[in-house]
């Protein structure tokens, strides 16, 4: 090989690696940029997000009678004064007595 060839042969691998460094360069500048990483950031977030709901969703499934005997017992807790007054009216209603005119 000439020195014109080598020369020539040098001069096209410097040019093909300088292209890609400048291909490189441009998606270095896209991926590092800050809007693409949160965009990146929302999209791991919203599928760790469905990966959760779904984890909960066949739980839920699983254990329905547990999660519906604890609903009645949070309602009928807390609903145990309002339970408790209507019972004490009836028991007095039940222990006046009728007074017919």
């Amino acid at each position: 090989m000439s020195d014109r060839q080598t020369v020539i042969a040098n001069h096209k691998q410097r040019m093909q690696a300088r292209d890609s460094l400048t291909t490189d360069v441009k998606e270095a500048k896209v991926e590092l940029n800050p809007r693409t990483q949160i965009d990146r950031w929302v999209v791991h977030r919203k599928e760790q997000a469905r990966e959760v709901a779904g984890q909960v969703s066949l739980i839920a499934r699983k254990s329905a009678p547990f999660i519906g005997a604890v609903g009645v017992a949070a309602l009928l807790f807390f609903a145990r004064q309002p339970i408790s007054n209507w019972i004490k009216r009836l028991k007095s209603a039940k222990s006046q007595p009728t007074t017919d005119d």
